[in-house]
């Protein structure tokens, strides 16, 4: 039977492009609070291809450009945090900022 390879999430959220002014990171191995769809690993971790999704616990600034970037590892293998994507992905809040906007990542590490 084929090992599944599992892998746990962590998210740079920022509001500038150099990815440096007010800067949080949603880091799944410190805490699960705001993630959803873990299906391995006792609801810990996601397996392959899952899709993994953070809903941000604070309200947002209202029209305020926000960008993010995602990093997986693998804690059954090397544990060591894969590259990112070069452009971090971004949106604009509308005028009413609200909690519960969701930012999703899928494919493998």
């Amino acid at each position: 039977m084929p090992t599944l390879t599992t892998s746990v999430i962590k998210f740079k959220f920022v509001k500038n492009l150099g990815m440096s002014a007010s800067c949080q990171t949603f880091d799944q191995t410190s805490s699960q609070t705001g993630w959803s769809g873990q299906n391995a690993d006792s609801g810990n971790a996601y397996t392959s291809g899952t899709q993994a999704t953070y809903t941000i616990q604070t309200k947002l600034d209202p029209s305020t450009p926000y960008y993010w970037r995602s990093y997986a590892t693998d804690p059954a293998g090397t544990n060591t945090w894969s590259s990112t994507q070069t452009t971090p992905y971004s949106f604009t809040t509308n005028k009413r900022p609200r909690t519960g906007i969701k930012l999703l990542n899928s494919g493998d590490p």
